[in-house]
């Protein structure tokens, strides 16, 4: 059984999720430097960060490593094409973190340095988000629906 080549990106990005602030470890394909910062929980923020990494990345595909699977942050990555997202396990990164931090503190600059070590590192054993389809969709849509119907009561 031969196996397919793994996928290449142009970066490779864990992102440590907050309510107001994010933490965002990048590193580029063809490079060992991590650029660090942080990006403020806005609409306007997230676009002109995405606007970047296309314009550096163009036609590239970019693997990010986050420790959620739901929100509007990962909502808001799933609609673009290029992103190639990872959930990680909140479990699996305490543990990873665990592993090489005996004292197990933590800190949010840490676990996007971890989440980027992760996805660059063994992104073959993790599983890459993949959407659903559209009548899985559909169903997951309706039945919400349902559920605050049923919430709410009869009007």
């Amino acid at each position: 059984m031969q196996q397919s080549a793994p996928e290449e990106f142009g970066a490779y990005i864990g992102i440590d999720w907050a309510d107001q602030t994010h933490f965002v470890s990048l590193r580029d394909a063809n490079s060992q430097e991590v650029k660090r910062y942080k990006l403020e929980q806005k609409p306007e923020v997230l676009s002109q960060w995405v606007n970047e990494l296309q314009e550096r990345f163009p036609g590239q595909r970019v693997a990010v490593a986050l420790e959620q699977t739901r929100g509007a942050w990962i909502y808001a990555l799933m609609s673009y094409e290029f992103f190639v997202l990872f959930p990680v396990n909140p479990k699996a990164l305490a543990r990873y973190r665990e592993a090489f931090n005996v004292g197990g503190a933590k800190d949010d600059p840490t676990n996007s340095d971890l989440l980027l070590e992760l996805v660059t590192l063994h992104r073959s054993k993790l599983r890459a988000w993949r959407p659903d389809d559209e009548l899985t969709r559909t169903i997951s849509l309706l039945v919400q629906i349902d559920a605050i119907s049923l919430i709410r009561g009869p009007p």
